[in-house]
């Protein structure tokens, strides 16, 4: 009797510790993440407690215990994982960003910049809970319990059920207004939709509107549901999102949708630019990067370019990349779209047609470091005819025959043409490029002494390019576009430079970082400095009209640059617009449409 009595307590005991350890794995995983105790709410302790429940139950139906280190270990992998994911891209793994994961080949060493000490403590937890079976509970249980397994499961609903009425009851806090709107407007004032956590179903389903609501704040958008709910649940969340809610078919798209953003009078085709353009895109490039840090210029050889006449300047562009990152900076860039929901559109829809000026340049070239992101199908896409690009998937082409490679083109390609080269040299992990003699701060992080030394690579790599300019009259017909794909650090990052960034007056020292744009055009008379805040959409429909092509029937979902005040007025909230390019891009409308 007293046998079965200790078997059973190492049995509860051991369920108990199992459950601890994944409950603090959750509070930590949030603690990494910068949201404790901001989100620590009678909400989401239930949904941890009804994870552990689940995740400890089956060591009731198990006469060995070992088994639950392997699954604490595979859930460390797990969180670690979405710890690289969310402070390199503020965001958390899909189905979609797991399968392209092909695409970090020769680019794993970037892990290292996104690592942390603290995420040691996962495993060390791990270690730790293993120690504690090896030296305190038996290897082995010579009974099952499948009234503790019961009664776990039932622990599980239980949780679940106390957070759904909360659910229910934070639906119905101010409903009277919430019921008023969608009466007066006909849809909902809520930020919760038909996109969420089962929601494509039960938010059309359900009638009246009371029900609508209160069915819609249930569910979690998917992109929140690790901070509303935990990282270890958001595992089957993930999974049924994808085979649910992730609407993989084609969308109907009314014209009345797309009617602000395109001419539907103008024909297939255009005429042809009477300008140039050449565009420099590069990789991870930051607008602090064009001010000094302890009186060192950085980038002499931009900062000189941007300084100069006929000069259009944006220091303050936001990235609108998401889960395609480099690909997704690109396809903006080019065709004034926003990236899709989940995944990258260069990867899932490269065979797409997409608008750009560039179908209207009989001659078009873009040099790339590499195929990543699917470059040799995508930018046929964009309208490119030619493009050049390192074959071997574990190496690429450094800035430096980038822009050798872009500068000897201007004299191969006949006018007018379409010029793009797109650098690499910045890509994280930023320690494979020699020392390039930036005297900086000894006390500045190493991750950010790194980057800077390989941004002064890159800027001598410009010169090449911006002496090629100079050589000729070739700028009095041509423009030049120099931006960045998207930003590099996120908000962790940003954080830990804080103090350096305060210490040489950097303006990062907000906690906000943004891609410059410098666009050089004959046509610009008057240098313009644009200081409020814009969008990489911008940089498309300002292009149009630059080269005189506003006539071109897809304007893009920007503004243009050229002709804004101190201050920009949108119509559209970029929410509305990214909602809209997905469903845009996933139709291929513009090849059904056009």
């Amino acid at each position: 009797m007293k046998k079965n009595t200790k078997l059973c307590n190492n049995v509860i005991i051991t369920a108990l510790a199992f459950g601890v350890l994944i409950i603090l794995k959750c509070l930590m995983f949030n603690v990494a993440c910068g949201w404790f105790p901001l989100n620590l709410s009678l909400k989401w302790c239930l949904t941890a407690i009804a994870t552990a429940a689940v995740v400890a139950s089956p060591l009731f139906l198990t006469k060995r215990n070992r088994w639950t280190v392997i699954v604490a270990l595979i859930l460390d992998a797990w969180i670690m994982a979405n710890l690289f994911y969310y402070r390199a891209n503020s965001l958390f793994l899909s189905i979609n960003a797991i399968s392209m994961a092909g695409n970090m080949n020769g680019f794993w060493g970037s892990l290292k910049t996104y690592a942390s000490w603290s995420m040691l403590a996962f495993p060390f937890l791990t270690l730790l809970y293993g120690l504690f079976l090896h030296f305190c509970i038996e290897k082995k249980f010579d009974k099952r319990s499948i009234i503790g397994f019961i009664v776990s499961i039932v622990v599980a609903l239980a949780s679940c059920a106390v957070a759904t009425i909360n659910d229910w009851k934070v639906a119905y806090t101010g409903m009277k207004e919430h019921v008023e709107f969608y009466l007066n407007n006909g849809e909902s004032d809520t930020l919760y939709g038909q996109d969420h956590l089962y929601g494509r179903y039960g938010y059309k389903l359900f009638t009246p509107y009371r029900l609508t609501y209160c069915y819609a704040k249930m569910s979690v958008p998917l992109e929140l549901y690790p901070q509303n709910r935990n990282i270890i649940s958001y595992i089957p969340a993930m999974f049924l999102y994808h085979l649910w809610s992730y609407d993989s078919s084609v969308p109907e798209i009314k014209n009345e949708e797309v009617a602000p953003f395109i001419d539907f009078t103008q024909k297939e085709g255009c005429t042809t630019p009477q300008k140039n353009v050449i565009i420099l895109l590069c990789e991870s490039l930051e607008s602090w990067l064009l001010e000094p840090v302890d009186g060192v210029e950085v980038m002499p050889n931009l900062k000189k370019f941007a300084s100069g006449e006929h000069i259009l300047y944006s220091g303050k562009i936001k990235s609108q990349a998401r889960h395609g990152v480099s690909g997704d900076g690109q396809m903006t860039l080019l065709t004034g779209l926003l990236p899709i929901k989940d995944g990258g559109a260069c990867m899932l829809y490269g065979d797409n047609d997409y608008p750009s000026f560039l179908h209207c340049y009989p001659k078009t070239a873009v040099i790339t470091p590499d195929n990543g992101w699917n470059q040799a199908a995508v930018n046929r896409g964009y309208g490119f005819k030619i493009w050049d690009y390192n074959n071997e998937p574990t190496h690429h082409y450094q800035d430096s025959l980038i822009l050798a490679k872009t500068a000897a083109n201007i004299d191969t390609l006949q006018q007018p043409f379409c010029l793009m080269g797109v650098t690499y040299s910045m890509h994280t992990p930023f320690n494979h490029m020699s020392d390039q003699g930036v005297k900086l701060p000894n006390d500045m992080p190493q991750y950010m002494r790194d980057y800077l030394n390989c941004a002064r690579y890159t800027d001598n790599s410009m010169k090449q390019l911006f002496d090629r300019l100079e050589a000729d009259s070739i700028l009095s017909n041509t423009i030049v576009v120099i931006t960045g794909d998207h930003t590099i650090f996120k908000k962790k990052l940003l954080e830990e430079f804080r103090q350096s960034a305060e210490k040489y007056s950097l303006s990062i020292a907000n906690g906000e970082n943004y891609v410059p744009l410098i666009i050089f055009s004959p046509d610009i008379k008057e240098r313009i400095d644009v200081k409020d805040v814009c969008y990489q959409m911008d940089i498309y429909p300002t292009l149009l009209s630059l080269l005189g092509m506003k006539e071109y029937y897809w304007k893009g979902f920007g503004v243009d640059l050229t002709a804004q005040t101190d201050t920009i007025e949108r119509e559209h909230t970029e929410s509305e617009l990214y909602n809209l390019s997905d469903k845009l891009i996933r139709a291929n409308w513009f090849k059904t449409e056009k």
